[in-house]
């Protein structure tokens, strides 16, 4: 899928899904970018791209609180 007009945020989440190529979580996102977690401007972007189309979203119960999963729309 080509995109344009992304933030530089967006094509580096982007970016990181594409080289997963599977279902990630936002913990495995923020180690790719060298963080323990996501801020929560960064997972309203992320959550932004799921509602324009561009990437998919999953919840699974893990313990006691879900989990996210993320990729690139198919």
């Amino acid at each position: 899928m080509i995109v344009t007009d992304l933030s530089e945020k967006e094509q580096e989440f982007l970016s990181i899904l594409r080289e997963s190529d599977d279902w990630i979580t936002r913990y495995d996102m923020a180690a790719k970018m060298g963080k323990r977690q996501l801020n929560p401007s960064e997972i309203t972007v992320l959550e932004g791209m799921v509602e324009s189309g561009l990437v998919e979203r999953r919840q699974e119960m893990r313990g006691i609180r879900p989990g996210f999963f993320y990729r690139e729309k198919q």
